[in-house]
């Protein structure tokens, strides 16, 4: 049960840091599209 609790947490925090991943290249492509406008 314990194992299955740990397991689920890195996925957690995996699926996190795609999501941050992500948010920062939207951000960047934001930033860029304004800068070149």
């Amino acid at each position: 049960m314990k194992m299955k609790l740990i397991n689920r947490q890195i996925l957690d925090e995996r699926e996190e840091q795609l999501v941050n991943k992500a948010g920062m290249e939207a951000f960047s492509l934001l930033l860029y599209g304004s800068l070149a406008l």
